[in-house]
């Protein structure tokens, strides 16, 4: 299990907290040391701000050998040829702005989306795309639970998947799928390890719509407190301890932020200790703070 660099800080401002996007300098020095530390894959999306065209600016984003890219939302209900245009337009444009061909992977960012009537035409120009050598791997992103897993696994048999794993996250992990993705060959890489930092912070000062993720949390901070762990050593922790994950995707802001995250990641052993007991939240709360 490795660390992957996931940039929609790059891009985007935090959901939860008055922050901007990291300036240009920061995000340079944030995938130098990442590139030092042996981490091998960037994970962006042309929704992430100007996030691929400062990984295209940014020497050392040469150096990483894997770079996974995604699809645009559709936010139409029916997939026909304009949105497939529109989908074809995007992906080239992500190409030429990170400045590199092939790329590792192209992800479906809502797997949904291949649900909807006329999806089979995006899984369609994925799979056009990696015979014309222009991805090595395609695959989609879940955000919902298993129900949603089993009828995309239904469409197609992805070679990668995207899907949120944390301490409060569960839902793959407890219904078998992650098990199951592994043994059908398909890597797994990992995301929301501190569901959007909601995990790091004091349970008192969540936003009043997740306020009955308070109790869970502080449930967390207690068991991680009684080990002697801090909040990020636990959450990482936790994490690790899911064999079945190739990768864990994590967004950095600063220099100090990745040096911290990487070393408690190389330090702390992976264990769920004291985490099995306390209950899952109701899939609604989680997938609110998903969204951001």
């Amino acid at each position: 299990m490795k660390l992957a660099v996931g940039t929609i800080p790059f891009g985007l401002r935090n959901p939860y907290r008055d922050r901007g996007k990291v300036p240009f300098q920061e995000a340079a020095a944030i995938m130098a040391y990442a590139q030092q530390a042996g981490m091998e894959t960037i994970d962006t999306a042309p929704e992430y701000g100007d996030s691929e065209t400062i990984i295209g600016h940014i020497k050392e984003g040469y150096a990483f050998p894997r770079i996974v890219t995604k699809t645009p939302a559709f936010p139409e209900e029916w997939i026909g040829p304009e949105p497939i245009g529109r989908l074809e337009a995007v992906f080239r444009r992500s190409l030429r702005a990170m400045r590199r061909t092939p790329v590792y992977a192209v992800v479906v960012q809502r797997g949904e989306d291949i649900l909807k009537p006329g999806g089979e035409r995006i899984v369609g120009r994925l799979q056009a795309w990696k015979e014309e050598g222009l991805t090595e791997k395609i695959g989609y992103s879940v955000v919902g639970g298993a129900d949603e897993l089993d009828r995309l696994l239904e469409r197609f048999k992805p070679d990668l998947v995207q899907l949120p794993a944390n301490a409060l996250d569960r839902r793959l992990l407890a219904s078998g799928h992650l098990r199951q993705l592994r043994a059908s060959g398909i890597e797994i890489q990992s995301r929301s390890a501190f569901l959007h930092g909601l995990l790091l912070r004091d349970p008192s000062l969540l936003p009043s719509r997740l306020e009955r993720l308070r109790e869970p949390i502080a449930a967390l901070h207690g068991a991680w407190m009684r080990q002697g762990r801090t909040p990020l050593q636990g959450a990482l922790s936790f994490v690790k301890s899911i064999p079945e994950i190739d990768e864990v995707i994590v967004g950095f802001r600063s220099l100090p932020q990745i040096r911290e995250v990487h070393r408690a990641f190389v330090e702390i052993p992976g264990s769920s200790e004291g985490i099995e007991d306390i209950p899952l939240p109701p899939d609604s709360d989680l997938m609110e703070a998903l969204r951001g």
